[in-house]
């Protein structure tokens, strides 16, 4: 949230409306749609004196003119409300669910939040633990508005953080929620989805999964360097191991539709096999992601351990500050390695938590290094995370322009290599000279002309003009 002057920012909920075909023959008429595709995102607006804000999205219904209720997203079936920390999803929309809802006019949308609210600040200073109710139960915020299903293709409801109202004699939050302009959808960098599903079928690079939330076949596409991770073996495996029924997690960005009716793809660069019916109690599981801040390497009895300093900006869980300790010193790596951790590193683990609250990781991915299989072909290439500008473009990627004071690359021109890459925010042709962009991959020092870059991940930070 942001704003801290007594107001808290909170965030925004994106909800897309993807009109079904109707039925109807060459000689008949259309017919008129009963059920459309409803999807649900959640994004977030500016926010300036939170470092995190999180919250607990428990439910999202929408109500019509007679009361009946549908249910958009339910975090109680996937066993647990989905966590978020809203600072992280400025120009980002996170793709909650998507399911069939009759053709009606809704009157209003119900948001059911945990009353319970963790703000980090800025300043260093310590987290504040807030209740958005102040009695315990969960607090729900009606939208009114009109939406009408058969002829809308997307609804923004606005947690504007900005006239949220922080009250210190209560540690309390009074909510407030608006709508905004259905275009305002098209101004979002990129959406991202998360999977929970079940295996429907496996193709050569993807595979056709359900997910309870996201609906049935969601294809999910495979970057150039993914990796297929099994939890139960902390081992890679390939793609063609797995079968039909297998559960699997994924993290990925949602492709733009051409059309409202075209499949959902969500292009990811690891695919986690899920084994925590095999793992006993599950509460003790813990994933999530943020930005190495510091690395504590110390030795005693000629055992090693490794303690990573982590800004979280991504967990399952409601963490209690705005880092944690991830102890990686028994960690499997899917992409990356333990000596490219330093910190400004972005990562993502899975483990379980100890009592003190840390987690124990067992599985580590540096964001955008090579996976094991790509580093085995070029033992010699090393992991780069850089900022810089884009000078000129050619048919494969572009040409970086790096400045000085960037952690893994020196001043000077790279060529990059984006043809596997996998563009978190924008496209290969919002590549523009003079675009300011991040790029993770590897790096090829002995490449002439100039050196270059293999990149796994590429995002656009500017917006994309290309748009």
């Amino acid at each position: 949230m942001k704003n801290l002057r007594l107001l808290l920012p909170l965030a925004v909920l994106t909800a897309s409306v993807l009109v079904a075909c109707g039925g109807g023959g060459s000689s008949m008429p259309a017919a008129t749609p009963q059920s459309v595709h409803l999807r649900t995102f959640i994004t977030d607006n500016l926010a300036q004196d939170y470092a995190q804000v999180w919250v607990q999205v428990q439910k999202i219904e929408a109500v019509d003119a007679s009361g009946a209720r549908v249910v958009l997203y339910d975090g109680a079936a996937a066993g647990a409300p989905a966590t978020v920390d809203l600072s992280q999803l400025a120009s980002v929309g996170q793709l909650l669910s998507q399911t069939s809802v009759p053709v009606a006019t809704y009157r209003r949308i119900d948001v059911t939040l945990a009353d319970t609210v963790t703000l980090v600040p800025r300043d260093g200073s310590p987290a504040l633990h807030a209740s958005l109710g102040g009695h315990g139960s969960p607090v729900t915020i009606p939208v009114e508005l009109e939406l009408d299903t058969g002829i809308a293709s997307s609804l923004l409801l606005d947690f504007d953080l900005a006239r949220f109202v922080y009250d210190p004699a209560t540690n309390s939050v009074l909510p407030v929620v608006t709508r905004r302009a259905e275009g305002d959808v098209d101004k979002f960098l990129r959406n991202q989805a998360e999977l929970h599903a079940t295996v429907v079928s496996v193709g050569a690079d993807s595979l056709v999964v359900d997910d309870r939330h996201l609906g049935a076949g969601i294809t999910v596409q495979l970057a150039v360097d993914a990796v297929i991770f099994d939890e139960s073996t902390h081992r890679a495996v390939a793609l063609s191991t797995l079968a039909a029924g297998t559960r699997i997690e994924a993290h990925g960005v949602l492709q733009p539709k051409a059309q409202p009716t075209d499949p959902t793809v969500v292009r990811t660069a690891l695919v986690r096999i899920d084994s925590s019916a095999q793992q006993g109690d599950a509460t003790a599981q813990a994933e999530g992601g943020g930005v190495v801040t510091a690395v504590n390497t110390s030795a005693a009895n000629g055992v090693t351990t490794t303690l990573l300093t982590v800004e979280l900006h991504d967990a399952d869980f409601m963490p209690g500050a705005g880092t944690i300790t991830v102890d990686a010193s028994q960690a499997v790596f899917s992409h990356g390695t333990l000596a490219d951790l330093a910190a400004g590193v972005a990562i993502e683990f899975h483990g379980t938590r100890d009592a003190s609250g840390n987690v124990v990781a067992s599985r580590i991915e540096v964001e955008g290094a090579s996976s094991q299989d790509e580093q085995e072909r070029h033992p010699d290439n090393s992991f780069v995370s850089a900022h810089g500008t884009v000078q000129s473009t050619s048919a494969t990627g572009f040409v970086l322009q790096v400045a000085a004071g960037e952690e893994h690359l020196a001043a000077g021109s790279y060529s990059v290599d984006t043809s596997g890459a996998l563009f978190t925010s924008g496209h290969a042709s919002c590549l523009v000279a003079g675009e300011a962009v991040e790029v993770k991959g590897s790096l090829d020092a002995a490449a002439q002309p100039t050196a270059a870059i293999t990149a796994t991940e590429v995002e656009i930070e500017g917006g994309c003009p290309a748009q």
